[in-house]
């Protein structure tokens, strides 16, 4: 789980530093954006070969590797010089992080009873969103004191750490020779369930959109869009974040309670396409309390009771502000 913290640090990391990045490197929008997609791009292409290697080497092995990849990229991303060096260092990441989220499941199909894996699974994506709520006003706070680089090269040295760990902490587990021979025919009987196909497109459509928006996009909307500083902005990040760390949680426990999971898949996903729709509203200036979705609506200080704008010279403030 501390690994899978990580995963989720990285996945959002380059929102908050976004700026450096592009400074860094001499990069316009569109390299920025493929720099950060590197690390989605190899961990889907990696979770088919992730799920063989945890059946048959077992997570403890799987994750002291994977720690060591990603300990290497994070270092390598905080070191390098050009945007060639930054684009293998973040593929390196991502190949690293790719194995935790599956090697955390795997260990809690071994350890729990079936009636608690969705609990499980969620307080995994709840500590595992820790990490991307670090990697929003946290870590703009500690660029600001220490640098980009330096935060990095630190990640990297913490995750070589937790590789370590995993190697003489976690349990070994039996590989099972029929793993090695016949995961070919175990995976084409999981592609024609069709039970799997309703969570597998739910999954691209929610979390490919949250995560590419706040994983990259949302810090310099708010910013160059909205007007909003970085640390402002990354408390944004941070808090979308940390809903998502309670909401997988809740939502996984209420799904074990009743025993059902597609009432409580509808009703998220329903949910979640309607905030998207209040966004534009937002934008436009509702009111104050929608404000944690998108931009900052202005108000006049005189209209707050018992405040005058003699001091502020009749200029209108930000709901922060006030």
């Amino acid at each position: 789980m501390a690994a899978y913290v990580l995963s989720f640090f990285h996945r959002v990391a380059p929102a908050v530093i976004a700026p450096d990045l592009q400074a860094a490197f001499d990069v316009g929008a569109a390299q920025l954006g493929n720099l950060a997609a590197t690390y989605f791009y190899v961990y889907t292409l990696m979770q088919i070969p992730t799920g063989v290697l945890v059946d048959t080497l077992g997570p403890r092995q799987v994750l002291f590797g994977g720690g060591l990849l990603a300990g290497a990229g994070a270092m390598l991303f905080g070191l390098a010089q050009g945007f060639e060096a930054a684009f293998l260092a973040r593929a390196l990441v991502g190949l690293g992080v790719s194995v935790t989220f599956i090697a955390t499941l795997k260990i809690v199909a071994l350890n729990f009873h079936e009636q608690r894996f969705a609990t499980m699974t969620g307080l995994t994506m709840f500590c595992g969103n820790l990490g991307a709520v670090v990697a929003g006003a946290p870590l703009a706070l500690a660029v600001q004191f220490a640098g980009w680089r330096s935060v990095f090269v630190a990640v990297g040295a913490l995750s070589l750490a937790i590789g370590i760990a995993s190697r003489y902490g976690v349990a070994s587990t039996p590989a099972h020779g029929s793993d090695r021979t016949q995961w070919l025919g175990q995976l084409l009987r999981v592609l024609r369930n069709r039970a799997t196909w309703p969570g597998f497109f739910s999954n691209i459509g929610i979390a490919g959109s949250f995560l590419a928006f706040g994983g990259l996009w949302a810090v310099p909307l708010l910013t160059q869009g909205y007007g909003l500083t970085r640390a402002v902005a990354a408390n944004h990040v941070s808090l979308a974040f940390l809903g998502l760390a309670f909401g997988s949680m809740a939502w996984t426990r209420l799904s074990d309670r009743i025993g059902r999971r597609r009432p409580v898949m509808l009703g998220a996903s329903a949910g979640y396409a309607l905030l998207w729709l209040l966004f534009p509203m937002v934008a436009q200036g509702a009111p104050a309390w929608l404000a944690v979705i998108g931009d900052r609506p202005r108000f006049n200080l005189s209209a707050i009771p018992g405040q005058t704008t003699n001091n502020c010279h009749d200029r209108q403030v930000s709901w922060y502000d006030a």
